[in-house]
């Protein structure tokens, strides 16, 4: 006879099946329970076998502010009502409340991914009211939680010593290599006639994330192309900036590939940014997932000097650091980089080690061990 997998049930405020870290998570969990995973998106609402158990598209509230969270937590919780789960797990602030509801009313465990400081997100700042409803929300429903997990060090020290809890279990953005597929995207192929340095920003092009900067600093380089595979709302700005500047021939905008050929894509850049502005306390004790796919790419990464970027960047030798608001810095920099052939060698030569410390082989050990132990799963 064969035993049936315990259930967790798994929800996230957003789209799962283009969530890189929620998708990772998932199929980590897969090869010991049965997952049921609730996202909400633009789509159709569906329920879906997937290979990792249940996939539940909630339709996204089509309004925005404190309304959209109380629509969708209704949404989460009405659909929580019926459910026989072992465990539920809130993969962000947003669906918390409804996932502790849910677990306290059958007597199972919480476990919670703060993947954000949520309080101190760039589109709360300034707004005192919002981040204390965040922070309250957050402090109510996380001394319930069995088990609690973040994205870098500092964000972990912060939510311990804020909320007076253990400090959570640093699980990093790094990529699943094992999951990752050949792409058709050669950035080689975008950029030609161009022979100088492919210099990649991998992800949205949206406010707090150096790309203007970054566009407008591309002026001082020579015979480099700056590529974005990404979109958003700034990327009408960038491409303005690239105008005025007279890059335009130099600078590309790239549609965002599957999150399973982002390191297919990346390997073929030499150089990764990531520019975060310090216009928050979240981007500040950040630990972007760039970094990790630059260095899964094999390619040496140029970031921000905020904390945890800086850290990283700096004691394991894989590239270099820059004011994210000091134009003429990232200038300067960019053109040292396009001359310096030998230092991105280097740099890219210890990129494998960090992956191999920090890559997500390592990092689902320390994301799946609580939740064996807490539903005493074999392992």
């Amino acid at each position: 006879m064969t035993l049936q997998k315990p259930k967790i049930a798994f929800a996230l405020l957003g789209d799962i099946s283009i969530n890189s870290r929620a998708l990772r998570q998932i199929h980590a969990l897969a090869k010991h329970f049965h997952v049921i995973a609730f996202g909400f998106s633009t789509r159709k609402p569906q329920r879906q076998s997937a290979d990792f158990g249940t996939l539940v598209h909630l339709e996204q509230p089509p309004i925005r502010g404190p309304r959209f969270f109380f629509a969708a937590h209704r949404q989460l919780t009405r659909e929580y009502q019926n459910l026989d789960a072992s465990l539920f797990h809130a993969s962000d602030l947003y669906t918390l409340l409804a996932s502790r509801k849910a677990a306290m009313s059958r007597a199972v465990p919480l476990t919670y991914d703060a993947r954000e400081l949520y309080a101190e997100v760039d589109s709360v700042r300034d707004k005192p009211l919002k981040q204390a409803f965040w922070r309250k929300i957050e402090s109510i429903a996380i001394a319930d939680c069995a088990h609690v997990f973040t994205v870098s060090e500092s964000i972990s020290t912060h939510i311990a010593k804020l909320h007076g809890v253990k400090s959570p279990t640093v699980i990093w953005n790094a990529p699943d290599l094992e999951s990752q597929k050949p792409g058709n995207l050669d950035l080689k192929n975008i950029v030609q006639p161009l022979d100088g340095p492919i210099i990649l920003h991998n992800g949205q092009i949206r406010r707090g994330r150096g790309c203007l900067n970054l566009v407008r600093a591309f002026k001082h380089t020579n015979n480099a192309a700056l590529v974005f595979m990404g979109s958003g709302p700034l990327k009408t700005d960038a491409q303005q900036i690239a105008r005025e500047t007279k890059c335009a021939d130099r600078v590309f905008f790239v549609d965002p590939v599957p999150p399973d050929q982002v390191v297919s894509a990346t390997s073929t850049a030499n150089i990764g940014v990531t520019l975060l502005e310090n216009t928050c306390l979240n981007h500040a004790l950040a630990l972007p997932n760039k970094l990790f796919e630059y260095c899964a790419a094999g390619i040496p990464v140029l970031g921000s000097n905020l904390p945890e970027i800086s850290r990283m960047i700096q004691t394991h030798e894989i590239g270099a650091t820059v004011d994210p608001e000091n134009i003429e810095d990232i200038g300067k920099k960019l053109l040292d980089l396009e001359n310096a052939p030998d230092q991105l060698k280097h740099w890219s030569s210890r990129t494998a080690a960090f992956t191999e410390t920090f890559g997500w082989k390592r990092a689902s050990q320390a994301f799946l061990e609580p939740f064996l132990r807490l539903l005493k799963a074999g392992v």
